[in-house]
């Protein structure tokens, strides 16, 4: 299975459509600490990735970054890698700006349709 599977790359766009969505939720939505740790607990799951598969990971979000055609979703994929500490913080990525519900994850996007 390489990154032209279709569930690479549905699975990787949901896991930041979801994350991207939770960090843009208000307090009546989802409750502070709730958001805070399930963002953290995927941080960790896919920095806990065997390392071989990481540069998959990456790549696949490359792909969805440069087939994206909103700029916002675009910008939540090349941002999600330095977010959840995959790649190197110092480079600048876009929506690297903290929120009040990331401690550990940086804000990556306002909502978006589907």
């Amino acid at each position: 299975m390489d990154n032209s599977d279709p569930l690479v790359m549905i699975l990787t766009g949901f896991i930041v459509d979801f994350t991207s969505w939770l960090d843009s939720c208000g307090d009546d939505e989802v409750a502070l600490d709730s958001a805070v740790k399930i963002m953290e607990h995927v941080a960790a799951v896919l920095r806990d990735a065997p390392p071989a598969q990481r540069p998959r990971f990456l790549d696949a979000l490359d792909e969805l970054a440069h087939s994206e055609q909103d700029p916002n979703r675009r910008d939540a994929f090349l941002a999600f890698p330095h977010a959840i500490g995959l790649a190197d913080s110092k480079a600048g990525s876009p929506g690297s700006g903290r929120t009040r519900r990331t401690v550990a994850v940086a804000r990556l996007s306002p909502p978006y349709p589907p």
